[in-house]
Order: structure tokens, then sequence, then C-alpha cells
């Protein structure tokens, strides 16, 4: 289903109920997903833009969850309950997609010592196991590291800050600030030899 849904045109009120709207969803109806969209859209916009995030992510988690929630709808994995409204159903499914985002992004930027181990793919639960295990046990070699070796290294890798921009911050000269990134990933690199 690679087409766009957020359509932001009002919509007619031909689903007087959640089961009306399953039922168009369940036939393709273009304005049964529409209505979702009016239904749900701004109150998943406003709470992934108070949880750290932007308009954009607010509609790419929409399109994920709503994706998401029309599958379920059609497998018949989803059951229409009276007490529970269809758009309650869409913004959990979207609030758990945006917790799943950050909690994902945070763990990148935490462990992130080098680019390539950003690398994962979803499909391949082994491998995303094997990098889980590569990133816990490059944080344990981290957390061994003395004080100022990670704080050189979280400035230069994390923060992205030059070495001119830590010799300043660390009261190093620059030759100084370099030399000790060196000696930290030095010591980073016998720890992970050893």
């Amino acid at each position: 289903m690679g087409i766009r849904l957020l359509k932001r045109a009002p919509v007619q009120a031909d689903y007087p109920d959640d089961s009306a709207l399953i039922q168009g969803i369940t036939n393709n109806e273009r304005k049964a997903l529409d209505t979702v969209y009016q239904q749900s859209f701004g109150q998943i916009k406003q709470f992934i833009l108070h949880n750290n995030g932007s308009e954009q992510d607010a509609e790419d988690i929409f399109q994920e969850g709503l994706l998401a929630v029309w599958r379920n709808i059609k497998s018949g994995k989803y059951e229409n309950q009276k007490n529970v409204k269809l758009s309650t159903y869409v913004f959990q499914v979207c609030k758990y997609r945006w917790f799943e985002h950050l909690k994902s992004a945070k763990a990148k930027y935490s462990t992130r010592l080098n680019p390539e181990y950003d690398i994962v793919e979803e499909d391949n639960l082994a491998q995303l196991q094997e990098e889980e295990e590569r990133a816990s046990y490059l944080r344990s070699l981290f957390e061994q590291l003395g004080e100022k070796c990670q704080q050189i290294l979280n400035l230069y890798y994390y923060k992205k800050k030059s070495l001119a921009e830590i010799a300043q911050e660390m009261d190093y000269t620059p030759q100084s600030a370099k030399n000790e990134k060196y000696r930290c990933m030095q010591r980073l690199k016998a720890m992970h030899q050893a």
C-alpha cells in the first residue's frame, strides 16, 4: 500500500460508527482512511511534537502506524470492541512505534563509536542480536576507560567536536588533545584485543 494517506480535506460523514469505518477499511475505501486521518492524526502529531519529534516524524510514524492498523484489520487480528474506539487503537499503535523509534535512536546515539555499527537490518533477527551484543560489548569497554578518555571520545565521536574545540573545552593544547584522543583509542583497542 504505497499511497500517501495524509489528506487534509474534510471527509463526508460516510462512517457513522467504528464498525462502518472498519468495513470501509476492509473494502480499501480511500474515504475510510481519510476519516481515520482526520480522527487521529492531530492527536498523534501533538503527542510526537511534545515528545521530541517533528511534524515530519509525526507524518512518518502515522503512516507506519496506519499501515500496521490496516494490515491488522485486513488480516482479522484487530477485533472491534464497543468500549475501545478505533482512533484510540490507532493512537496506541503510533505511540508504541514512536517510543520504539526513540529507543532505537537513543541506543544508536549512546553506543556509536564507529558509524559501521549503525547499520542494522531489521529483517534479520540474528544480525540484530549480534549488533546488540557488539554494542553492549563496546559500552562495557568504553565504561572501563577513565573519565577523561570517556569525555574526549564522547566529545569527538558523539558530539562531533573538532580537536581544537575539545582542546579549548578541556584546557589542553590542540596537540595534547590529539595525543590524548590517540592514547584513548589505543587503550580501547588494547582492551578489545585482550
